[in-house]
């Protein structure tokens, strides 16, 4: 419409046949410029005062960014009249604090420098930035892709480990069955299915199991009668002395045996890899100390910069067998029940062992007073 509606004026035009055409077409020349100044008038009072809030903005900045050493600086100085800190310290720590705020200046400050030569050089920013945007989101989603894989990678991994825990238990409740029932077919057919099964969930993993799980009181005592039999050939092989003190045993939590017993396996079992590779006396303790449940070991202990990441998922320091599973999942366990697991740095007052110590507060629960 407003196409047929131009044309129709173009037409119209034609037949004015005015007397002074260049009258006439200087008039609209003058119309028509007038218009188009009134436009780039209205943009330029609308940078000029961008222009100048930016010029503002970055004039403060760059005040605030140089007085910043020195308002860093002064409380140092201050130290130093107090004998609180000597001239290399202080030399030290003035040259650390020059180089990081050297490094926070560029990240600021080269950028914007950078923008501003972009547009000197009359680059399309907006081009430029929408093209950044297509691109970054193509990446995005194959970062998506990958994530998934990865997520899909950890759930097997995680769920093998589990798969494997389990798997042993199964073997040893077998295992202690009387030589009569154990040869009988039914025994038999026990471990054979297990042994199926935990090859399909394998295959088929991974995969969410519904259905009831029942909660119970469980005591210390059955936690450390429980562990005594699952590790107990290991404990005789690496000459391992397995002990509980009357405070553990006597403390008791609500909540669901299976969630609970793969934290204790997982926990004793990483004490026997670490008290395996020192001399004798190996001893693995479980204890209470404040109204925390600790298990501690005579092994090497976890150095300090490692203790950030002990409960990662994939984290190792075994030179055989680590797999970086079974300290994730301890605390993914407990978690699920409300409860918190953290590694203690040094000796408490309690009765825990020299080596490593893990502190568990569970939530609810009960204890000998």
């Amino acid at each position: 419409m407003i196409s047929g509606l131009d044309d129709r004026i173009q037409e119209a035009v034609k037949t004015l046949a005015p007397a002074k055409p260049r009258e006439f077409a200087e008039r609209q020349l003058a119309r028509n410029s007038t218009m188009l100044s009134r436009r780039i008038t209205g943009w330029r009072k609308r940078i000029d005062a961008l222009q100048k809030e930016e010029f503002d903005r970055m004039h403060a900045l760059i005040d605030q960014r140089n007085k910043a050493f020195h308002v860093q600086i002064s409380p140092l100085l201050e130290s130093l009249g107090r004998d609180e800190l000597t001239v290399p310290m202080l030399v030290h720590m003035m040259n650390e604090l020059r180089e990081r705020m050297d490094t926070e200046n560029a990240n600021l400050f080269e950028p914007y420098i950078g923008a501003l030569e972009s547009l000197s050089e009359s680059i399309d920013l907006e081009h430029l930035a929408n093209f950044g945007m297509e691109e970054v989101n193509d990446l995005r989603q194959e970062l998506d892709r990958l994530n998934g894989l990865a997520q899909l990678g950890i759930a097997v991994e995680i769920i093998g480990h589990e798969l494997e825990s389990y798997d042993d238990m199964i073997r040893a409740g077998l295992d202690r069955l009387p030589p009569d029932i154990k040869s009988g077919s039914a025994a038999k057919d026990i471990a054979f299915g297990a042994e199926g099964l935990t090859e399909q969930l394998r295959f088929l993993s991974p995969l969410k199991l519904s259905g009831h799980r029942p909660q119970s009181w469980i005591t210390g005592e059955q936690i450390f009668d429980y562990i005594r039999e699952f590790f107990g050939p290991k404990f005789v092989r690496a000459s391992v002395s397995f002990e509980a003190t009357a405070e553990f045993k006597a403390f008791r939590v609500y909540d669901q045996p299976s969630r609970l017993f793969p934290v204790f396996i997982n926990l004793v079992n990483n004490s026997l890899y670490w008290v395996g590779i020192k001399e004798p006396p190996r001893r693995i303790l479980l204890s209470v100390n404040k109204a925390k449940v600790i298990v501690s070991d005579t092994g090497p202990g976890v150095d300090e910069d490692d203790v950030g990441s002990l409960f990662s998922l994939f984290f190792t320091r075994k030179l055989r067998g680590g797999r970086g599973v079974g300290l994730y999942l301890c605390r993914a366990n407990l978690a699920a029940g409300g409860h918190k697991i953290s590694y203690s740095r040094g000796p408490s007052g309690g009765p825990e062992l020299p080596g490593a110590s893990f502190v568990i507060e569970f939530r609810g629960a009960e204890y000998a007073e």
